[in-house]
């Protein structure tokens, strides 16, 4: 129910600063057009929609300016991606060589951990976002410890998204801001699972401060 309760705050939101949203997928796309802006492009994006989520504004300068930041950090984020997606259909291929049985469950495992690296990102940059002193290496960590740690949330999470996204692929002037959903649904996501993640570490305290 928590996951959906953040979907339903996520779409509303979103509808509230729909035109908005437009603006930033339009120039997302047109990024990635270039290729070489992609990367930055959505580390920008991220930004950007945080300070949607927190303050309720759109902020061009900002969203340029995280693009410009984090340059090198994104195009590390990107080869880091291109680099898995090559290792999963490099499994894939192999292992849908193999006549045996094997072959079948070795490429749904390959599947799998795909399926799985996508949903730490959905995690990571959000995280990559909030961090004072930006690192990589602690946002993944970040995504793949609240994914662990909230399966079902995540998965809840993904199931919703999934019809969205597929939506948005048919319907060219949505899909246009389809993406900044997916954004502001991922950073949300990540600030109701830090402030769980603390209540719970809170309730761990007050447990240990009354056994003793």
């Amino acid at each position: 129910m928590e996951a959906f309760r953040l979907i339903w705050k996520a779409l509303k939101t979103w509808w509230e600063v729909w035109l908005g949203l437009w603006m930033f997928g339009l120039v997302w796309v047109l990024c990635w057009g270039t290729i070489v802006l992609g990367p930055p492009a959505t580390f920008g994006f991220f930004q950007a929609a945080r300070r949607l989520m927190t303050d309720n504004e759109i902020k061009w300068g900002e969203y340029f300016r995280a693009a410009k930041e984090n340059f090198l950090a994104s195009w590390l984020w990107f080869l880091a991606n291109l680099l898995a997606i090559f290792l999963v259909f490099a499994n894939i291929t192999f292992y849908g060589t193999l006549e045996s049985g094997a072959g079948s469950i070795l490429q749904t495992l390959a599947i799998a951990i795909g399926f799985f690296w996508i949903a730490v990102q959905f995690y990571a940059l959000p995280y990559y976002v909030l961090l004072e002193k930006k690192s990589l290496r602690i946002a993944w960590k970040n995504g793949l410890l609240t994914l662990l740690a909230s399966p079902i949330f995540s998965l809840t999470l993904w199931l919703a998204l999934a019809p969205l996204i597929a939506l948005h692929i048919f319907i060219m002037p949505v899909f246009l801001a389809g993406p900044g959903l997916v954004v502001l649904l991922s950073n949300m996501a990540v600030e109701d699972r830090v402030q769980k993640f603390r209540l719970r570490e809170r309730d761990a305290e007050q447990a240990e401060e009354q056994a003793e």
